[in-house]
């Protein structure tokens, strides 16, 4: 590898990148990191980024031959139907898990296209993210006009556009917990004990595999834990959503068209070779992507650093670098909630 000296290196991102006006530590800390970096770092190719794609599609197509040859396989064997059904379900299983790898990664490469990353090209960027976001039912443009009001907002505890947690207020907690006396159990004691059985390892347990399995799509079609002043029935189809400006209408409208399209190719399929094909191959799948996503972005937007920053900084956009997932993989403290004051 190519080492580089510090002035080197300094030359060269500058030419890129600029300080940020404030000095606090997450902003300072994100621009030294991008200091390090090589300046081809930053250098956008629509080329190499389709190498990712073509690498994910054929691990996918991989995953889907060795799918479809499962009862072939099995036919080959003389199992009792027990057998014969427990082992389905593990092949199955395994090929859900393995083929969701690589779908999460053409998750991600339409996730860095809503960045205008995948290359210099905004239309290219627009149109590869479109296509590989739809075939996963992600609604393209309403995500990345959503996403990119997050990033503006990253980690903060009120105005981040995901994972925004309750007030005490909102959970019938007040502000200050004054004692009291005698034997009668005011409401907000009340309200405490249900705010702790709810952080009990079986309500923890049960609220991470809601979170996990139907967090994404809740939040695309509710505003699942999403900002908590958008009114109710905010979702990510409508044109008129609060979350969009009026100019957004027409991308809207073709996020929408993406997803009717791969509806109608899942309903086509159903009706070529049977839904419960469908039910076996593309529903896992996409249920595991969704689990990959929801799982990285918490323990990103769950960072301990980064949200107190938030809490103590309320006026001001203090972006932070990503999270060492060495130090947020605590899920028993971070799974599935958290509170501010």
């Amino acid at each position: 590898m190519e080492r580089i000296s510090p002035t080197v290196q300094f030359e060269r991102a500058s030419a890129i990148v600029s300080p940020p006006k404030e000095t606090l530590s997450p902003s300072r800390v994100a621009w030294e990191i991008q200091l390090t970096c090589s300046a081809h770092c930053f250098k956008r190719s629509a080329l190499r980024s389709s190498v990712y794609i073509v690498q994910d599609l054929i691990a996918i197509a991989v995953c889907v031959y060795a799918a479809l040859n499962i009862e072939t396989v099995l036919d080959k064997f003389n199992l009792s139907p027990v057998a014969y059904k427990a082992a389905q379900i593990v092949l199955y299983a395994a090929y859900a898990i393995a083929c969701s790898f690589p779908a999460t990664g053409i998750w991600v490469i339409a996730h860095e296209c809503g960045h205008q990353a995948f290359s210099p090209s905004k239309t290219i960027n627009n149109t590869v993210g479109w296509v590989l976001h739809s075939a996963l039912l992600v609604p393209y443009h309403s995500w990345r006009i959503s996403h990119g009001r997050h990033h503006a907002s990253t980690g903060h505890l009120t105005r981040d556009e995901v994972f925004v947690p309750k007030t005490r207020k909102e959970r019938g907690l007040p502000a200050k917990l004054p004692e009291e006396t005698g034997l009668s159990v005011p409401a907000f004691r009340q309200a405490e004990l249900r705010d702790a059985l709810a952080e009990s390892p079986i309500a923890s347990l049960w609220g991470a595999i809601l979170q996990q399995t139907f967090g994404w799509p809740m939040y695309l079609i509710r505003n699942a834990s999403g900002q908590r002043h958008y009114p109710e029935g905010t979702n990510h189809f409508s044109p008129s959503s609060i979350i969009f400006k009026p100019s957004h209408f027409w991308q809207i409208v073709a996020s929408d068209i993406g997803l009717a399209i791969t509806f109608g190719v899942l309903y086509y399929w159903g009706t070529q070779r049977g839904f419960g094909e469908v039910a076996r191959l593309y529903l896992p799948v996409y249920l595991l992507v969704n689990n990959w996503l929801v799982f990285i972005t918490y323990l990103q937007a769950s960072s301990s650093p980064g949200r107190l920053i938030a809490l103590l900084t309320l006026t001001a956009h203090r972006p932070r670098p990503p999270p060492l997932l060495g130090q947020d993989l605590d899920l028993r403290s971070r799974c599935p909630r958290h509170h501010r004051p």
